[in-house]
């Protein structure tokens, strides 16, 4: 299925042999309250192995393993089961998110963490006073990638004046986007044209994003 420039498959493993996607979702579907032993359990070694294979190298850039990480334990728990070891190295390696009890966005936002990695905020005025922040704390330069020339109107002043302050203070601020023409017209005197501005992002110095 095709969402604007999206394009979205979904089919069983064997159908992703020889294509990749830059996103993969692998859901390993085994799990309670099933007890007929399924595809993953059922197979021998080599198949399994083969498949997992196929499962985690169709990605090119990012790989989602769903799981009922419990179950697989309870059920291959120190054995050499194929999914139990990816599922093992992904809860010591990777970023793991646990269904939350309570069901709530807030507490699945505070869940995405990556280890040593960037914060997630659900509502922008929460990480407002920290861009704030790093836009006054600047030391040489700041860049800022628009994918989409139309700006949320709330704070697209306010972060404006972030740019022109930096400005003034020497800052070297570079702003491109995608869609020039759709462009408030106060943001178009600091802001060029391109065709490269693929995500929506404000770096700062090179190293806080």
């Amino acid at each position: 299925r095709q969402y604007g420039d999206t394009e979205i498959r979904c089919s069983t493993v064997h159908q992703f042999q020889g294509s990749e996607s830059d996103v993969i979702f692998f859901d390993a579907v085994e799990s309670y309250p099933a007890k007929k032993t399924g595809f993953l359990m059922g197979k021998d070694f080599n198949s399994i192995l083969r498949l997992i294979n196929v499962a985690v190298t169709r990605a090119r850039g990012k790989l989602i393993t769903v799981a009922n990480s419990r179950f697989w334990n309870n059920k291959y728990e120190g054995t050499q089961h194929t999914l139990y070891k990816l599922i093992s190295y992904l809860t010591d390696k990777g970023n793991l998110i646990r269904h939350p009890g309570d069901r709530s966005l807030e507490k699945l936002i505070g869940n995405l963490t990556i280890k040593g990695g960037p914060d997630f905020f659900l509502e922008t005025e929460q990480y407002m006073p920290l861009l704030e922040e790093d836009f006054k704390n600047a030391k040489g330069k700041i860049v800022i990638s628009l994918p989409c020339g139309e700006l949320e109107s709330d704070y697209q002043e306010r972060i404006l004046s972030w740019v022109e302050e930096a400005k003034r203070k020497g800052i070297q601020v570079l702003i491109k986007t995608n869609e020039y023409a759709e462009l408030p017209e106060m943001w178009k005197k600091y802001t060029w044209g391109t065709d490269n501005a693929t995500f929506p992002i404000i770096m700062i110095d090179d190293h806080i994003t």
